[in-house]
């Protein structure tokens, strides 16, 4: 039977105590992005996008280092949005009806 003395107990508290620190240093980093839409600086970076826990956005990192203005850049949800609307466009019948609007708005 394997007796624990002190100082191995002592050594595992030492070690679970300095893991603790990390993973509470390693969380509360001060992150170099910001959500334009909020300003908000609590947000999560991965890999290529942020995640803003105020506003629940989702943005690009490559559009927040680019040199646009952050009322100007959309978060991914936006930009699903407007990939849909040209979704709807895939039909002939309402691409018609859509250019026939467009048109009747420049003649006016």
């Amino acid at each position: 039977m394997i007796v624990c003395n002190d100082n191995f107990k002592f050594l595992v508290i030492i070690i679970l105590v300095t893991i603790q620190f990390c993973i509470i240093f390693i969380l509360r980093m001060p992150s170099e992005y910001y959500c334009p839409s909020c300003k908000s600086e609590d947000v999560i970076v991965y890999d290529d996008h942020i995640e803003c826990n105020q506003c629940h956005l989702n943005f690009f990192i490559e559009d927040l280092e680019s040199d646009i203005e952050d009322e100007n850049i959309l978060a991914e949800e936006e930009l699903s949005g407007v990939v849909d609307a040209f979704d709807e466009l895939k039909d002939k019948k309402i691409r018609k009806a859509f250019l026939k609007s467009l048109k009747d708005d420049i003649n006016k």
